[in-house]
């Protein structure tokens, strides 16, 4: 299968998220844009470094991709329910102190390490760039800076050989997930919601797709509150679904850094980043934000990775729904803002 990357503009993925520090609630100040390279749109020519899993059969896997498309299709029920319901998703409790089994794993913990080990390698090669943001100020002009204590890459088929594994995971996600949840999540619709919804089905894509493989450096660390997709269609972003891996097997509770998930009625919910939490969440209507990681601590095993995959639906009329229920969540104040 060939992995299809996004490609607007060449500039890497890295370019995406604020410095600044959000308090928490839906808020967040409109002077401030971060720029995002790479909307999820049908790329005008092929990706400059395809992926072909048959061009590297000498290359040693631990990721079992039958197992995880089975993993992927049992969840199916589950990941639809609970998008329909909460917004959100994930495979294990909120807080490590919940009581989690073998049967909530999405990957065994070996392939996490895995993960975690090629990114590291990827890391060592120089594929990581300091995050950047641009402030807008009140005239109109634009400031660019670099955002300290987070790197990110934009994984492509040309680090196979580094991490076959990744690029596995990402290919079977991207062949399997959309599928399921269209399937489910339609199916789970009730008529009235359906006609509500002017009868538009969920219609991810497998056919594209946005990557980044993030660190976020231990000593305090942090995102700002953001929607990762508010310009939608007419901006050309038509980024619906955000799926985050966590890739960190060695996480302990009072290691900071959890997601925190704006959710309907002033709820929030809490995400610890251990490794092997899968996170799915509408990319154009929930507000999240990192919070500090690893306050205390400067060394590099407590750095914090994420590999985030971001699923297109092909029909525009998904995109910021105004029949939503989640719709509500977003403020004013984000539009214009692009992670």
């Amino acid at each position: 299968m060939i992995l299809t990357r996004i490609r607007t503009n060449p500039t890497s993925l890295s370019t995406l998220f604020q410095s600044r520090c959000v308090q928490k609630g839906p808020t967040a100040s409109s002077s401030w844009t971060a720029k995002f390279r790479g909307s999820p749109r049908p790329p005008p020519s092929p990706p400059q470094r395809p992926f072909s899993s048959s061009s590297f059969d000498h290359v040693p896997t631990l990721l079992d991709t039958q197992a995880l498309q089975q993993s992927l299709s049992a969840w199916g029920p589950s990941m639809a329910a609970s998008l329909q319901q909460d917004g959100y998703w994930t495979n294990y409790p909120p807080t490590d102190d919940a009581v989690s089994t073998e049967n909530d794993d999405i990957l065994p913990m070996d392939v996490i390490r895995a993960l975690r080990q090629q990114s590291q390698a990827l890391r060592e090669e120089g594929r990581f760039e300091p995050s950047w943001s641009e402030k807008t100020l009140e005239g109109g002009e634009t400031v660019r800076f670099d955002k300290e204590g987070v790197y990110a890459c934009e994984p492509d088929g040309g680090d196979y050989e580094t991490a076959p594994d990744m690029l596995l995971y990402m290919s079977t996600l991207l062949s399997t997930l959309p599928v399921v949840l269209n399937q489910e999540y339609n199916n789970s619709n009730n008529s009235k919601n359906r006609e509500k919804r002017g009868g538009v089905p969920l219609n991810l894509s497998n056919q594209a797709f946005n990557a980044k493989l993030a660190v976020t450096l231990a000593g305090g660390s942090s995102y700002p509150l953001h929607i990762d997709n508010t310009l939608g269609v007419t901006g050309n972003d038509t980024r619906k679904l955000t799926c985050i891996l966590y890739l960190n097997p060695e996480y302990h509770t009072n290691d900071g850094g959890e997601l925190e998930l704006m959710l309907l009625d002033q709820q929030c919910v809490h995400l610890s980043p251990r490794g092997g939490r899968l996170l799915l969440f509408w990319s154009d209507d929930m507000p999240h934000q990192v919070l500090p990681h690893k306050p205390d601590s400067t060394a590099s095993e407590f750095d914090r990775y994420a590999l985030t995959l971001w699923i297109p639906d092909g029909d525009p009329r998904n995109i910021q729904d105004p029949d939503s229920k989640f719709q509500i969540l977003r403020s004013d104040e984000f539009q214009g803002e692009t992670w």
